[in-house]
């Protein structure tokens, strides 16, 4: 089976990719850097942009499966979340279509409402261009991914705990986070990839646990058996905080503009489907924190 995905090389894609069985899958993967591949088989990479349909659109010949998970995830140019997230994604549509690629799976996000921010819109009109593509589409939601190379925010937390006497919170923190741990994640998108009878359905990967982030912090102490200085941030101080960060054009920011809308949609943590149709089974949190 031929396979064609773009954003391989980021945390939840490197895993996928060392996990999926060489033997059984031509891997082609479409990266703007070169990315170390050693010991991992046969891959071919294609370094190109997303929007640089030209300078891939070859490599689509007589594919099978189209994995799109390369996104735009954290900027203050709002305008790039539409470009890559929704015209990337419409026009690596256009090219499946035209180059007869029947399957495509959208990774998507599960804070995927037009109140979460930019980011969380820019997937929702991608989901829409890619449920009205005709293709056998699958759309695939990940909750708050951990495990991966320890820059996402679940691992942040568990180190900052570790590290430093307090712990910021950002207002009441009755907010939902159901953390899921990357290789359940992969697994899920394996037997997504393999079952060829599966079309149109939206899965959404979410821990077993949906916590309100106060009690994802209590959970992470109590386990650690530490007692910490939990200091409470006022929303409209962060929401201040990201707005200066946008003028001030930091690099890489520790927030962005559309965060705090993002942390606080509603989201589903229904993974029903996922487990009757993708074998999820997703393992708590808690056995992986020391």
């Amino acid at each position: 089976m031929k396979l064609f995905i773009t954003g391989g090389t980021g945390g939840l894609g490197r895993i996928l990719v060392s996990k999926l069985d060489k033997n059984k899958f031509e891997i082609i993967l479409l990266s703007t850097k070169k990315p170390n591949t050693q010991g991992q088989g046969h891959i071919d990479v294609v370094t190109a942009d997303l929007l640089d349909t030209e300078a891939y659109q070859d490599y689509l010949q007589n594919t099978d499966v189209i994995i799109h998970m390369a996104a735009v995830t954290h900027t203050n140019k709002e305008q790039n979340y539409y470009r890559i997230n929704t015209e990337g994604t419409r026009n690596l549509i256009e090219l499946a279509k035209e180059k007869k690629v029947q399957r495509f799976i959208f990774l998507s996000t599960r804070a995927i409402a037009k109140e979460g921010g930019a980011y969380s819109d820019s997937k929702r009109l991608a989901e829409d261009i890619v449920t009205n593509s005709g293709l056998d589409w699958l759309i695939i939601r990940p909750a708050e991914i951990y495990g991966m190379d320890g820059g996402e925010a679940v691992t942040k937390l568990v180190s900052s705990i570790d590290r430093k006497a307090f712990v910021p919170i950002i207002g009441k923190a009755q907010y939902k986070v159901a953390p899921v741990h990357v290789n359940d994640v992969a697994s899920a998108l394996i037997r997504a990839i393999e079952n060829k009878d599966l079309k149109h359905n939206i899965y959404t990967l979410a821990g077993p646990e949906d916590f309100t982030y106060k009690e994802f912090v209590n959970m992470i102490l109590k386990i650690k058996k530490k007692k910490k200085i939990k200091i409470h941030l006022p929303i409209i101080s962060i929401k201040i905080a990201a707005q200066i960060l946008a003028v001030l054009k930091i690099k890489r920011p520790f927030i962005v503009k559309d965060q705090i809308s993002r942390l606080m949609t509603i989201k589903s943590s229904d993974i029903s489907a996922a487990q009757a149709d993708l074998d999820f089974n997703p393992k708590k949190i808690s056995q992986f924190i020391e």
